[in-house]
């Protein structure tokens, strides 16, 4: 397991979590490393999140998300107990992993039309090219809302240009 863990109670409270190390267990043992393709970040966080109670286990520990009671990191198997099955219910019917909130994260900020830059700055992605060849698949009708932003900016510049001068070079595109 390999999940991203220091967030610094100072950043959450201003609604940042800066991701600098990922806790890793192999064999039971847990240790601290960069995380996965040195993808250092900071992640802004949304007014819920930011409001969580200091005690909930999401909030407290000495900058660690997702601690113990005593601020402890926690083993996967712990995590799932603890947080994860809470989180998720257990009677939802659906085999749901901790992983999958990253690909619900990066599927939400497309349908919301976000920008693919900052999806890939929030999903820690070293190219623009990464990110695009995994979620590029949802991003469906972007290139008519791109062709039509076009034509609205053809329409603009003709409005603005024509009738100006009869010496005027810009020519209309309308059909006669």
């Amino acid at each position: 397991m390999n999940y991203p863990i220091r967030g610094g109670n100072q950043f959450l409270a201003e609604g940042r979590l800066n991701v600098n190390q990922a806790l890793k267990e192999v064999s039971g043992n847990l240790s601290l490393s960069d995380p996965k393709w040195n993808s250092r970040r900071t992640i802004h966080l949304n007014a819920e999140l930011v409001g969580l109670p200091r005690g909930s286990t999401a909030a407290i520990g000495d900058g660690n998300v997702f601690t113990s009671k005593q601020g402890k990191c926690l083993r996967r198997s712990n995590f799932r107990r603890r947080i994860w099955l809470p989180a998720v219910g257990r009677s939802v019917g659906l085999p749901m992993r901790f992983h999958d909130l990253r690909h619900t994260n990066a599927a939400s900020l497309i349908a919301n039309n976000e920008n693919p830059k900052v999806i890939q700055e929030i999903l820690g992605h070293q190219d623009i090219s990464r990110t695009l060849n995994i979620y590029g698949h949802l991003m469906r009708g972007l290139g008519q809302d791109a062709a039509d932003r076009l034509n609205d900016s053809f329409a603009i510049i003709r409005g603005h240009f024509l009738g100006t001068s009869d010496e005027s070079a810009v020519v209309s595109l309308e059909r006669e």
